[in-house]
C-alpha cells in the first residue's frame, strides 16, 4: 500500500468515527429528552458524574463498551441505533 492511499483510508475512517459519534451524541439527548430525564437524572442512572455524562451529549467523551452496552440496554434501542449506523431502534 503506497502512502497516498494510506492517508486517504485513515481520513476516510476518521471522518467516518466523527460522525458516527456526532450521532451518538445527538441519539443519547434524544433518547433522554424522551424519556424526561435530565442530565443530572442519566448520571446517576449511569452511575457517572454529570459532568462525565455531560460530555456524552456534547460530544468531547465517550462511554467504554460496557456502558454503551447499558445504555442501549437502557433505553432498549440497538447498539447500531444508539451509534448512528442504523435508523430502525432494534
Amino acid at each position: 500500500m503506497n502512502d497516498a492511499f494510506a492517508v486517504r483510508v485513515k481520513t476516510v475512517h476518521i471522518k467516518r468515527l466523527e460522525v458516527i459519534m456526532t450521532k451518538f451524541s445527538e441519539r443519547l439527548k434524544e433518547l433522554r429528552q424522551e424519556r424526561g430525564l435530565k442530565q443530572r437524572e442519566m448520571a446517576e442512572i449511569c452511575g457517572i458524574k454529570l459532568r462525565g455524562y455531560q460530555c456524552y451529549e456534547y460530544g468531547t467523551g465517550y462511554p467504554e463498551v460496557p456502558g454503551l452496552v447499558f445504555l442501549a440496554d437502557y433505553f432498549g434501542v440497538s447498539l447500531d441505533y444508539l451509534m448512528g449506523r442504523k435508523d430502525e431502534r432494534t
